[in-house]
Order: C-alpha cells, then sequence, then structure tokens
C-alpha cells in the first residue's frame, strides 16, 4: 500500500500474518517505488482480521501522515 502526500513525499506500508512469514519482498517493492526505508511501515504477526487502526505499524503510518 502506497500513499501519496505530494510530489515527494510517500510512505509505505505492509504487513504478513505470521511471525513466520518475511516482508522483504514488500518492502523490497515498496523501495524500488522510491519510498525511503524510513518512511516504510511494518506490521509483521498481525492478522488481517484485525482492523487496520489497531495495527502497530498502520498507526505509525497514519501518525506520519497527520
Amino acid at each position: 500500500m502506497v500513499f501519496v502526500m505530494s510530489e515527494i513525499d510517500k510512505i509505505g506500508y505492509t504487513r504478513v500474518s505470521t511471525i513466520d512469514q518475511d516482508p522483504e519482498n514488500q518492502i523490497r517493492i515498496l523501495s524500488n517505488a522510491g519510498i525511503p526505508s524510513d518512511y516504510i511501515f511494518v506490521d509483521k504477526g498481525i492478522s488481517g482480521t484485525i482492523a487496520a487502526e489497531n495495527r502497530p505499524g498502520f498507526q505509525r503510518a497514519m501518525a506520519y501522515i497527520n
């Protein structure tokens, strides 16, 4: 997921459901899209059944936007 805030400001968010899954492929895709690693927010081991607003990485992404 990519949020574009202006021409130069982009952040990314990725989530994997289990702690055993590796988000690196998703992170690489976001990085290749021009998103600096400091602005890629990750939730690892967070089920998709958890509402986005209750995910720590998603909360950090939203806090950055706001």
